[in-house]
């Protein structure tokens, strides 16, 4: 469902942009190490990549020339609006990430948040024909615990701290435009960390000590704020749904919407196909968002197993409509069949093995569905990828961004997930791109012969796993 915040997120003609969205002859300007493009950004913008020789190595100057590329290039955004949002990520974000690589280049934190464990992603995000291929900006962190060899119950501490500087924020820096849910996230973090000590009372291998993600969409100026928890691995899915029906509870005392009668019909809608396809289906993640600020936005994250018997698109479209439920767009049905069909590798080693579903419940207990398209989990480079973007969803074509990384000659890997919503009569296209620091290095001469490409997945303590 559009809702009428959401109409008004979309960015208008980038009049005053610094860069036309057209303008990514380079790509490197946006994603990997220089050298500059033909049409440079002013000097007060320009930001140039550190080199991975320097030392120390710290968050902040490996990623702060990430985002202000990005926001550079899309053509959606003013040297005004690059520089606040740099300027807020410096200055207010980039503390919560712990410190940088070692000086062997390697992760101090085995974070949870990708493949290679950069504790950092952008995403752009395709939502109406409107944009003319330039896409919103959007990113999110990972909240690095006190210590690198912390368990949850670490990150989980930390990430109270963070709501509490975002809430101080959002009170004393109005300019920032700043919209947040302190409250109803300070009582979240509260319930999971106070489950902690039943749950590990000693150190788990299955649970990643990463425990909560925090996420930012920039709307010209403004900043919508997302968090997300990462659910422990290691309870059952049974144990799993009676975790988040107790928590949906409790946060009836602080938000109403979760005592309304239209939100606890949709949640018991996706429990109940939950827990008839407990064999298949294992809710991975959950989030409250700002983005329909005043209202909360609640999403449910799922990964989607497939049987043996295969992973065709049959085998996931039950489930974004949650048995017949949900009815889905019919633009949205055949683009996300398309994409998944162009991409995906149905036998062999590398058979694509889950994807993840996204259930967004709204204000008015309506269910929206979905899909991620794990892109690690799909033996291509991003030349494919971005290709098969193009050629299957309408609204993202004439895309600066993704016709460069469709002309890549070299193997990469930077595109780490494909999400696809319902937009109407068009389907809303997201393309997530981790800085992937630690991996990129190992990327050449990773295709075989069929022109399939070995995704790099960096050595990690026993029983991490990434989203």
């Amino acid at each position: 469902m559009r809702s009428v915040s959401q109409e008004r997120n979309m960015p208008g003609p980038a009049v005053e942009a610094v860069s036309r969205h057209g303008d990514y002859e380079d790509l490197h300007r946006i994603l990997v190490l220089p050298p500059c493009p033909s049409a440079s950004p002013p000097p007060s913008i320009h930001c140039d990549f550190p080199s991975i020789a320097s030392t120390p190595l710290s968050w902040p100057s490996i990623l702060t020339p990430y985002l202000s590329n990005a926001l550079t290039h899309s053509g959606g955004y003013t040297a005004s609006d690059i520089s606040h949002h740099t300027t807020f990520f410096t200055a207010h974000v980039s503390r919560w990430l712990g410190p940088g690589p070692t000086a062997s280049n390697n992760p101090g934190y085995s974070s949870a948040m990708t493949n290679d464990h950069t504790p950092f992603e952008l995403s752009f995000s395709w939502k109406s024909a409107r944009q003319n291929g330039t896409p919103i900006v959007r990113y999110v962190i990972d909240i690095f615990p006190p210590e690198p060899y912390s368990d949850r119950r670490g990150s989980l501490k930390r990430a109270l701290d963070a709501i509490a500087s975002l809430k101080t924020l959002a009170t004393t820096e109005p300019r920032l435009q700043l919209s947040v849910f302190s409250e109803l996230w300070t009582h979240v973090t509260h319930f999971f960390l106070d489950r902690e000590a039943k749950l590990h009372p000693t150190p788990c291998a299955s649970c990643a000590p990463s425990s909560t993600f925090m996420g930012f969409d920039l709307v010209a100026a403004q900043i919508k704020t997302k968090f997300y928890w990462l659910l422990p691995s290691c309870p059952s899915i049974p144990e799993q749904l009676v975790t988040i029906d107790a928590l949906f509870t409790s946060c009836r005392s602080v938000d109403s919407f979760f005592a309304s009668a239209s939100f606890t019909a949709a949640w018991s809608q996706i429990r109940e196909h939950v827990r008839a396809h407990a064999n298949i289906l294992q809710p991975r993640m959950l989030s409250i968002d700002a983005t329909r600020w005043p209202a909360p936005r609640v999403k449910i994250y799922t990964r989607c197993v497939f049987p043996g018997s295969g992973n065709d698109f049959e085998n996931i479209q039950p489930h974004l409509t949650l048995g017949g439920h949900v009815a889905l767009e019919s633009d949205f049905e055949s683009t996300a069949r398309a994409l998944w069909e162009g991409l995906v590798q149905r036998e062999g080693q590398r058979m694509s093995k889950y994807c993840l579903l996204l259930w967004d419940v709204g204000t008015e207990g309506t269910i929206d569905s979905k899909l991620y398209v794990m892109c690690q989990e799909i033996p291509r480079r991003d030349a494919v990828v971005a290709g098969q973007v193009l050629e299957c969803c309408r609204i993202a074509r004439g895309a600066g961004l993704l016709e460069a990384f469709a002309k890549k000659d070299n193997p990469s890997a930077f595109i780490s997930e494909i999400g696809l919503a319902p937009r109407g009569a068009k389907t809303e296209v997201s393309v997530y791109a981790s800085p992937c620091w630690f991996s990129r290095r190992l990327w050449k001469d990773r295709e075989d012969v069929q022109v399939l490409m070995e995704k790099i997945r960096c050595p990690v303590r026993v029983g991490v796993e990434e989203v």
